[in-house]
């Protein structure tokens, strides 16, 4: 939405939602944590709770009745937004609203679901790389087995030629005796 002042200055407004909740998102500098902000809908007043993002951006929660009133009203209002009072028609918000609804409902099934294969996903590779620290560890622990093993063939082979060599030693001291 293009909000429009008296002078004719425009401030963007996007209307936003996750097909519970409708909100209304804006940028304004110094924006408490949370707060309860008035709009006016056909110069009634609605408070809504605005929660301010990490990006400094504004969402200004819309309560059933605001959103009620927004659907059948003719003319919005945000005195607080700018240095003056902006306003902007809603014709055809009915329709727009009834479409937001769903089409955020959509997106956000779409964003869970978009989450839920790349949680699938991660949860699959930290699997598979705990499986090839652990395919890692048993190949090591083999090879390591498999080297004390052939040092133990090893010695038992030196050790059998050193005997066999004291004993033919021993048998040609005898024989040259």
């Amino acid at each position: 939405l293009e909000l429009a002042s008296g002078s004719g200055a425009v401030t963007p407004v996007s209307l936003t939602s996750d097909g519970q909740l409708v909100s209304l998102r804006f940028f304004k500098d110094d924006l408490p944590a949370r707060a309860f902000l008035p709009i006016r809908i056909d110069r009634q007043r609605f408070s809504n709770l605005m929660l301010r993002g990490p990006d400094g951006s504004g969402e200004l929660v819309l309560s059933e009745e605001t959103e009620a009133a927004m659907k059948r009203g003719g003319t919005l209002g945000v005195a607080w937004l700018t240095e003056e009072p902006l306003s902007v028609s809603l014709a055809g918000s009915e329709r727009g609203l009834r479409d937001l609804r769903v089409c955020g409902a959509q997106a956000a099934t779409r964003h869970r679901e978009r989450a839920a294969v790349e949680l699938a996903a991660r949860d699959r590779a930290e699997a598979e790389a705990r499986a090839k620290v652990l395919n890692d560890a048993q190949l090591a622990a083999i090879q390591a087995q498999t080297a004390a093993a052939e040092a133990q063939r090893r010695q038992v082979e030196e050790a059998a030629e050193r005997q066999r060599r004291a004993e033919a030693a021993a048998q040609e001291r005898a024989y040259a005796e």
